[in-house]
Protein backbone atom coordinates (compact mmCIF):
# COMPACT_ATOMS: atom_id res chain seq x y z
CA UNK A 1 0.00 0.00 0.00
CA UNK A 2 1.06 3.68 -0.54
CA UNK A 3 0.49 5.62 2.62
CA UNK A 4 1.42 9.63 2.57
CA UNK A 5 1.81 10.43 6.32
CA UNK A 6 1.31 13.72 6.92
CA UNK A 7 1.81 16.20 10.01
CA UNK A 8 2.76 19.58 10.88
CA UNK A 9 6.00 19.03 12.10
CA UNK A 10 8.60 16.19 10.45
CA UNK A 11 11.12 17.19 13.21
CA UNK A 12 11.14 15.70 16.80
CA UNK A 13 8.76 17.78 18.13
CA UNK A 14 7.23 15.36 20.87
CA UNK A 15 5.21 12.48 20.93
CA UNK A 16 3.11 12.94 17.90
CA UNK A 17 6.95 12.94 16.15
CA UNK A 18 7.58 9.67 18.22
CA UNK A 19 4.81 7.98 16.69
CA UNK A 20 4.90 9.68 13.26
CA UNK A 21 9.29 8.22 13.19
CA UNK A 22 7.40 4.41 14.56
CA UNK A 23 5.46 4.85 11.34
CA UNK A 24 7.99 5.49 9.09
CA UNK A 25 10.33 2.54 10.48
CA UNK A 26 7.42 -0.11 10.86
CA UNK A 27 4.84 0.48 7.64
CA UNK A 28 8.50 0.44 5.56
CA UNK A 29 9.32 -2.99 7.38
CA UNK A 30 5.45 -4.26 6.14
CA UNK A 31 6.44 -3.51 2.60
CA UNK A 32 4.51 -0.29 2.73
CA UNK A 33 5.58 2.31 0.30
CA UNK A 34 5.67 5.90 2.05
CA UNK A 35 6.32 9.24 1.44
CA UNK A 36 5.77 11.97 4.07
CA UNK A 37 4.01 16.00 3.77
CA UNK A 38 4.47 18.42 6.32
CA UNK A 39 5.93 21.63 7.28
CA UNK A 40 9.66 22.61 6.02
CA UNK A 41 11.92 22.61 9.53
CA UNK A 42 12.91 25.14 11.28
CA UNK A 43 16.88 26.49 11.31
CA UNK A 44 18.63 24.16 13.38
CA UNK A 45 16.12 21.16 12.80
CA UNK A 46 16.18 18.69 9.98
CA UNK A 47 13.84 16.15 8.81
CA UNK A 48 13.59 12.78 11.21
CA UNK A 49 16.15 10.18 10.41
CA UNK A 50 13.49 7.26 10.19
CA UNK A 51 11.21 8.80 7.68
CA UNK A 52 12.88 7.27 4.59
CA UNK A 53 10.78 8.32 1.41
CA UNK A 54 10.09 11.10 -0.72
CA UNK A 55 9.37 14.45 1.29
CA UNK A 56 6.88 17.59 0.36
CA UNK A 57 7.26 20.44 2.71
CA UNK A 58 5.45 23.26 2.62
CA UNK A 59 6.88 26.65 4.02
CA UNK A 60 7.57 27.07 7.60
CA UNK A 61 5.88 30.24 9.59
CA UNK A 62 6.93 32.92 11.16
CA UNK A 63 5.64 34.33 14.06
CA UNK A 64 8.22 36.83 15.14
CA UNK A 65 8.84 39.02 12.29
CA UNK A 66 7.46 42.01 11.23
CA UNK A 67 3.48 42.94 11.63
CA UNK A 68 2.82 42.33 8.46
CA UNK A 69 4.39 39.11 8.88
CA UNK A 70 2.60 37.87 11.20
CA UNK A 71 -0.83 39.24 9.72
CA UNK A 72 0.20 36.90 7.29
CA UNK A 73 1.03 34.00 9.24
CA UNK A 74 -2.33 34.50 11.00
CA UNK A 75 -4.13 34.74 7.86
CA UNK A 76 -2.68 31.01 6.74
CA UNK A 77 -3.22 29.76 10.00
CA UNK A 78 -7.02 29.69 9.17
CA UNK A 79 -6.77 28.20 5.58
CA UNK A 80 -2.96 27.94 3.91
CA UNK A 81 -3.15 27.57 0.26
CA UNK A 82 0.31 27.45 -0.06
CA UNK A 83 0.07 24.61 1.92
CA UNK A 84 -2.92 22.64 -0.38
CA UNK A 85 -0.78 23.45 -2.89
CA UNK A 86 2.29 21.14 -1.82
CA UNK A 87 -0.44 18.73 -0.98
CA UNK A 88 -1.68 18.66 -4.25
CA UNK A 89 1.57 17.99 -5.72
CA UNK A 90 2.25 15.33 -3.32
CA UNK A 91 -1.31 13.63 -4.30
CA UNK A 92 0.10 13.97 -7.62
CA UNK A 93 3.39 12.57 -7.54
CA UNK A 94 2.95 10.04 -5.24
CA UNK A 95 -0.55 8.81 -5.73
CA UNK A 96 -0.87 7.13 -2.13
CA UNK A 97 -3.64 4.49 -1.34
CA UNK A 98 -4.64 6.42 1.50
CA UNK A 99 -2.96 9.61 3.74
CA UNK A 100 -2.74 9.24 7.19
CA UNK A 101 -3.23 12.44 8.96
CA UNK A 102 -1.49 13.13 11.98
CA UNK A 103 -1.61 16.61 13.31
CA UNK A 104 -2.64 19.61 10.52
CA UNK A 105 -3.84 22.46 13.57
CA UNK A 106 -3.03 25.59 12.56
CA UNK A 107 -0.15 24.97 10.86
CA UNK A 108 -1.52 23.27 7.74
CA UNK A 109 -4.88 23.86 8.22
CA UNK A 110 -7.69 22.76 6.89
CA UNK A 111 -6.97 23.01 3.73
CA UNK A 112 -4.73 19.92 3.11
CA UNK A 113 -7.33 17.70 4.02
CA UNK A 114 -9.93 19.41 1.78
CA UNK A 115 -7.16 18.25 -0.98
CA UNK A 116 -7.30 14.70 -0.23
CA UNK A 117 -11.43 14.76 0.08
CA UNK A 118 -11.51 16.91 -3.13
CA UNK A 119 -9.53 14.85 -5.05
CA UNK A 120 -11.47 11.58 -3.17
CA UNK A 121 -8.23 9.63 -1.57
CA UNK A 122 -9.00 8.13 1.41
CA UNK A 123 -7.97 9.36 4.66
CA UNK A 124 -6.92 8.12 8.18
CA UNK A 125 -6.59 10.35 10.75
CA UNK A 126 -4.79 10.04 14.47
CA UNK A 127 -6.05 11.95 16.66
CA UNK A 128 -3.45 13.05 18.97
CA UNK A 129 -4.71 16.36 19.91
CA UNK A 130 -8.76 17.46 20.81
CA UNK A 131 -8.43 20.00 18.17
CA UNK A 132 -11.95 18.25 16.70
CA UNK A 133 -13.75 19.33 19.88
CA UNK A 134 -11.72 22.44 21.82
CA UNK A 135 -9.87 24.63 19.74
CA UNK A 136 -7.03 25.43 22.31
CA UNK A 137 -6.56 21.77 21.38
CA UNK A 138 -5.54 20.33 25.29
CA UNK A 139 -8.66 21.04 26.69
CA UNK A 140 -7.01 24.01 28.69
CA UNK A 141 -8.04 27.51 29.23
CA UNK A 142 -4.28 29.16 28.32
CA UNK A 143 -5.18 32.59 30.18
CA UNK A 144 -6.58 31.02 33.40
CA UNK A 145 -4.54 28.22 33.64
CA UNK A 146 -6.86 25.31 34.02
CA UNK A 147 -9.07 22.97 32.15
CA UNK A 148 -11.90 23.62 30.56
CA UNK A 149 -14.82 21.55 29.15
CA UNK A 150 -16.84 24.33 27.91
CA UNK A 151 -16.64 23.68 23.87
CA UNK A 152 -17.12 19.46 24.46
CA UNK A 153 -20.80 19.13 23.07
CA UNK A 154 -21.34 22.78 22.29
CA UNK A 155 -22.24 23.65 18.66
CA UNK A 156 -20.33 25.11 16.16
CA UNK A 157 -21.65 29.45 16.80
CA UNK A 158 -21.67 28.20 20.79
CA UNK A 159 -18.09 28.01 20.14
CA UNK A 160 -17.29 30.54 18.29
CA UNK A 161 -18.21 33.00 20.80
CA UNK A 162 -17.02 30.94 23.75
CA UNK A 163 -13.28 31.07 22.43
CA UNK A 164 -13.63 34.59 22.35
CA UNK A 165 -14.73 35.19 25.94
CA UNK A 166 -12.54 33.15 27.64
CA UNK A 167 -9.49 33.98 24.86
CA UNK A 168 -8.10 30.75 25.80
CA UNK A 169 -5.83 30.48 22.95
CA UNK A 170 -2.62 31.82 24.74
CA UNK A 171 -4.53 33.75 26.73
CA UNK A 172 -4.87 36.40 23.94
CA UNK A 173 -7.66 38.24 21.99
CA UNK A 174 -6.03 38.10 18.84
CA UNK A 175 -4.94 34.23 19.03
CA UNK A 176 -8.55 33.17 20.12
CA UNK A 177 -10.10 35.38 17.01
CA UNK A 178 -8.02 33.57 14.67
CA UNK A 179 -9.35 30.67 16.39
CA UNK A 180 -12.88 31.24 16.18
CA UNK A 181 -12.67 32.28 12.72
CA UNK A 182 -10.49 28.98 11.94
CA UNK A 183 -13.25 26.69 13.43
CA UNK A 184 -16.39 27.09 11.08
CA UNK A 185 -14.28 26.12 8.41
CA UNK A 186 -12.30 23.27 10.01
CA UNK A 187 -15.70 22.16 10.52
CA UNK A 188 -16.67 22.54 7.21
CA UNK A 189 -14.08 20.32 5.74
CA UNK A 190 -14.28 17.69 8.07
CA UNK A 191 -17.61 17.46 7.88
CA UNK A 192 -17.08 16.14 4.26
CA UNK A 193 -14.73 13.94 4.57
CA UNK A 194 -15.66 10.26 4.86
CA UNK A 195 -12.43 9.27 6.29
CA UNK A 196 -11.52 7.50 9.48
CA UNK A 197 -10.59 9.08 12.68
CA UNK A 198 -8.13 7.00 14.58
CA UNK A 199 -8.57 7.72 18.77
CA UNK A 200 -5.43 6.34 20.80
CA UNK A 201 -6.98 6.54 23.85
CA UNK A 202 -10.86 5.40 25.18
CA UNK A 203 -11.26 9.45 26.65
CA UNK A 204 -10.74 10.68 23.28
CA UNK A 205 -13.10 8.44 21.70
CA UNK A 206 -15.68 9.38 23.97
CA UNK A 207 -15.09 12.74 23.24
CA UNK A 208 -14.87 12.45 19.23
CA UNK A 209 -18.18 11.13 19.18
CA UNK A 210 -20.04 13.66 21.17
CA UNK A 211 -22.70 15.99 19.61
CA UNK A 212 -20.24 18.55 18.96
CA UNK A 213 -17.99 17.08 17.17
CA UNK A 214 -17.53 16.76 13.42
CA UNK A 215 -16.27 13.41 13.19
CA UNK A 216 -18.71 11.70 15.05
CA UNK A 217 -19.54 8.02 14.16
CA UNK A 218 -16.30 7.62 12.22
CA UNK A 219 -14.17 7.13 15.23
CA UNK A 220 -12.22 3.75 16.11
CA UNK A 221 -10.21 3.26 19.05
CA UNK A 222 -6.78 1.74 19.01
CA UNK A 223 -4.21 2.12 21.56
CA UNK A 224 -0.64 2.64 20.36
CA UNK A 225 1.90 0.42 20.09
CA UNK A 226 3.97 -0.56 23.36
CA UNK A 227 6.31 -2.01 21.53
CA UNK A 228 8.11 -5.90 21.56
CA UNK A 229 6.88 -7.72 24.84
CA UNK A 230 10.25 -10.20 24.16
CA UNK A 231 12.93 -7.35 24.67
CA UNK A 232 11.55 -5.43 28.20
CA UNK A 233 14.89 -3.66 29.05
CA UNK A 234 13.65 -3.50 32.53
CA UNK A 235 16.26 -4.96 35.73
CA UNK A 236 15.95 -5.39 39.04
CA UNK A 237 18.73 -2.71 40.96
CA UNK A 238 18.63 -1.79 44.20
CA UNK A 239 20.55 1.12 43.87
CA UNK A 240 17.62 3.10 42.63
CA UNK A 241 16.95 6.37 44.27
CA UNK A 242 15.17 8.64 41.49
CA UNK A 243 12.24 9.90 41.15
CA UNK A 244 11.88 10.88 37.92
CA UNK A 245 9.56 13.86 35.98
CA UNK A 246 10.38 13.97 31.86
CA UNK A 247 8.33 16.69 29.63
CA UNK A 248 7.82 20.13 29.24
CA UNK A 249 7.62 22.57 32.45
CA UNK A 250 4.59 24.29 31.87
CA UNK A 251 1.45 25.06 33.78
CA UNK A 252 -1.06 22.29 32.56
CA UNK A 253 2.26 20.01 33.39
CA UNK A 254 1.26 20.19 36.92
CA UNK A 255 5.10 19.71 38.25
CA UNK A 256 4.45 22.02 40.40
CA UNK A 257 1.86 19.98 42.39
CA UNK A 258 4.92 17.31 42.41
CA UNK A 259 7.39 20.04 43.38
CA UNK A 260 5.09 20.72 46.76
CA UNK A 261 4.89 16.97 47.65
CA UNK A 262 8.32 16.34 47.43
CA UNK A 263 9.32 17.34 51.32
CA UNK A 264 6.94 14.68 52.72
CA UNK A 265 8.47 12.43 50.57
CA UNK A 266 11.79 12.80 51.37
CA UNK A 267 11.13 13.19 55.17
CA UNK A 268 10.06 9.27 54.61
CA UNK A 269 13.01 8.98 52.60
CA UNK A 270 15.99 11.12 52.51
CA UNK A 271 18.16 9.44 50.12
CA UNK A 272 15.75 9.87 47.04
CA UNK A 273 16.17 12.68 44.54
CA UNK A 274 13.67 14.48 42.63
CA UNK A 275 14.76 14.74 38.88
CA UNK A 276 13.24 17.05 36.61
CA UNK A 277 13.89 16.55 32.82
CA UNK A 278 12.29 18.79 30.29
CA UNK A 279 12.25 22.98 29.72
CA UNK A 280 9.38 25.33 29.16
CA UNK A 281 8.09 28.76 29.98
CA UNK A 282 7.34 27.63 34.04
CA UNK A 283 10.49 26.91 35.03
CA UNK A 284 11.37 30.00 36.58
CA UNK A 285 8.36 29.69 38.61
CA UNK A 286 9.20 26.33 39.17
CA UNK A 287 12.57 26.65 40.32
CA UNK A 288 10.88 29.26 42.57
CA UNK A 289 8.66 26.75 44.35
CA UNK A 290 11.88 24.54 45.25
CA UNK A 291 14.02 26.91 47.01
CA UNK A 292 15.09 25.21 50.09
CA UNK A 293 13.12 21.73 48.81
CA UNK A 294 16.30 19.54 49.34
CA UNK A 295 17.36 16.96 46.44
CA UNK A 296 15.40 18.62 43.36
CA UNK A 297 17.34 18.55 40.16
CA UNK A 298 16.33 20.25 37.38
CA UNK A 299 18.62 18.63 34.72
CA UNK A 300 17.10 20.57 31.21
CA UNK A 301 16.77 18.99 27.99
CA UNK A 302 17.40 15.63 27.92
CA UNK A 303 18.53 13.27 24.26
CA UNK A 304 16.13 10.40 23.22
CA UNK A 305 19.39 8.50 23.20
CA UNK A 306 19.91 8.80 27.16
CA UNK A 307 16.46 7.99 27.81
CA UNK A 308 17.19 4.18 29.62
CA UNK A 309 20.40 5.18 31.38
CA UNK A 310 17.97 7.74 32.89
CA UNK A 311 15.02 5.30 33.72
CA UNK A 312 17.56 2.74 35.07
CA UNK A 313 18.04 4.62 37.81
CA UNK A 314 14.49 5.63 38.76
CA UNK A 315 12.29 4.28 41.22
CA UNK A 316 9.17 5.61 39.66
CA UNK A 317 8.08 8.52 37.32
CA UNK A 318 5.60 10.88 37.72
CA UNK A 319 3.02 11.90 35.58
CA UNK A 320 1.30 14.98 37.15
CA UNK A 321 -0.64 16.55 34.58
CA UNK A 322 -3.50 19.03 35.33
CA UNK A 323 -4.73 18.86 31.81
CA UNK A 324 -6.33 15.97 29.99
CA UNK A 325 -3.52 13.99 28.27
CA UNK A 326 -4.03 11.28 25.37
CA UNK A 327 -1.98 8.35 25.32
CA UNK A 328 1.60 10.35 25.97
CA UNK A 329 4.57 8.10 25.84
CA UNK A 330 6.55 8.74 28.38
CA UNK A 331 3.97 6.60 30.49
CA UNK A 332 5.06 4.28 27.89
CA UNK A 333 8.19 4.20 27.73
CA UNK A 334 8.77 4.15 31.48
CA UNK A 335 6.36 1.48 31.81
CA UNK A 336 8.07 -0.40 29.08
CA UNK A 337 11.45 0.11 30.94
CA UNK A 338 9.98 -1.80 33.67
CA UNK A 339 9.91 1.39 35.89
CA UNK A 340 5.93 2.10 37.56
CA UNK A 341 4.38 5.21 36.90
CA UNK A 342 2.25 7.68 38.88
CA UNK A 343 -0.19 9.36 36.64
CA UNK A 344 -3.13 11.93 37.63
CA UNK A 345 -6.59 10.89 37.14
CA UNK A 346 -6.83 13.81 33.81
CA UNK A 347 -7.94 12.20 30.20
CA UNK A 348 -6.65 9.20 28.92
CA UNK A 349 -3.68 8.65 31.77
CA UNK A 350 -5.81 6.46 33.83
CA UNK A 351 -6.41 3.90 30.95
CA UNK A 352 -2.31 3.45 30.95
CA UNK A 353 -1.72 2.05 34.71
CA UNK A 354 -3.28 -0.76 36.69
CA UNK A 355 -2.37 -1.19 40.32
CA UNK A 356 0.17 -3.99 39.44
CA UNK A 357 2.27 -1.30 37.40
CA UNK A 358 1.51 2.19 39.63
CA UNK A 359 -0.89 4.02 40.47
CA UNK A 360 -3.25 7.03 39.89
CA UNK A 361 -4.02 10.03 42.05
CA UNK A 362 -6.16 13.13 42.22
CA UNK A 363 -4.84 15.75 39.82
CA UNK A 364 -3.34 18.59 42.28
CA UNK A 365 -3.61 16.55 45.11
CA UNK A 366 -0.45 17.36 47.04
CA UNK A 367 -1.02 14.87 49.74
CA UNK A 368 -2.36 11.99 47.29
CA UNK A 369 0.50 11.81 45.54
CA UNK A 370 3.29 12.30 47.96
CA UNK A 371 1.64 9.07 49.45
CA UNK A 372 1.41 7.23 46.21
CA UNK A 373 5.26 7.99 45.82
CA UNK A 374 5.63 6.89 49.33
CA UNK A 375 4.02 3.47 48.93
CA UNK A 376 5.88 3.29 45.44
CA UNK A 377 9.09 3.68 47.17
CA UNK A 378 8.18 1.47 49.58
CA UNK A 379 7.57 -1.48 46.95
CA UNK A 380 10.46 -1.60 45.38
CA UNK A 381 9.42 -2.73 42.26
CA UNK A 382 11.11 -1.25 39.89
CA UNK A 383 12.64 -3.87 37.09
CA UNK A 384 10.96 -7.16 39.48
CA UNK A 385 9.58 -9.62 37.32
CA UNK A 386 6.29 -9.00 38.28
CA UNK A 387 5.54 -5.94 37.26
CA UNK A 388 7.34 -6.64 33.92
CA UNK A 389 4.81 -9.24 33.42
CA UNK A 390 2.32 -6.92 34.12
CA UNK A 391 3.34 -4.57 31.75
CA UNK A 392 3.99 -7.01 29.14
CA UNK A 393 -0.44 -8.15 29.91
CA UNK A 394 -1.12 -4.71 28.77
CA UNK A 395 1.06 -4.54 25.29
CA UNK A 396 -0.39 -4.00 22.44
CA UNK A 397 2.61 -4.99 20.37
CA UNK A 398 3.96 -3.90 17.14
CA UNK A 399 2.95 -6.13 15.14
CA UNK A 400 -0.61 -5.94 16.85
CA UNK A 401 -0.79 -2.28 15.83
CA UNK A 402 -0.10 -2.63 12.69
CA UNK A 403 -2.31 -5.59 11.77
CA UNK A 404 -5.17 -3.07 13.18
CA UNK A 405 -4.02 0.13 11.80
CA UNK A 406 -4.14 -1.51 8.08
CA UNK A 407 -7.15 -2.65 8.62
CA UNK A 408 -8.33 0.77 9.24
CA UNK A 409 -6.39 1.83 5.75
CA UNK A 410 -8.82 -0.66 4.66
CA UNK A 411 -12.13 0.76 6.21
CA UNK A 412 -11.38 4.10 5.13
CA UNK A 413 -10.52 3.15 1.46
CA UNK A 414 -14.26 1.23 1.81
CA UNK A 415 -15.69 4.51 3.16
CA UNK A 416 -14.23 6.39 0.48
CA UNK A 417 -15.29 4.43 -2.66
CA UNK A 418 -18.86 4.18 -0.75
CA UNK A 419 -19.10 8.16 -0.74
CA UNK A 420 -18.27 9.00 -4.48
Amino acid sequence: MRVLVASKFLHHVGGVETYISWLGRHLEREGHELAFFGMNPPDGDRVMPDLQGPLFLSPSRDYYGSVATKVRSAATSIYSFSAARVMEEALDAFRPDVVHFQSTCYQLTPSVVRAATRRAVPTLTTAHEYKFVCSNQRLWDDGRGQPCVKCVDATTSQRVRSIIETQCVKGSLASSIVAAAELPVSNGVWRRNSGIVHAPSHFMADLLEGRGSPVRGRVRYLDLSWGDTAHLPGSHRPDRQDVTYIGRLSVEKGVDTLIHAWPHVSRHRPDARLKLYGSGADEPRLREAALGVERVEFCGRYERESLTEILASSIVTVHPSKWAENSPYTVRESLQHGVPAIVSDQGGLPEMVEAATGAVFPAGDVDGLAQAITREIDSGRAGQPDLLDAVARRFVTDAQHLSRLEELYGEAQDLCAASR
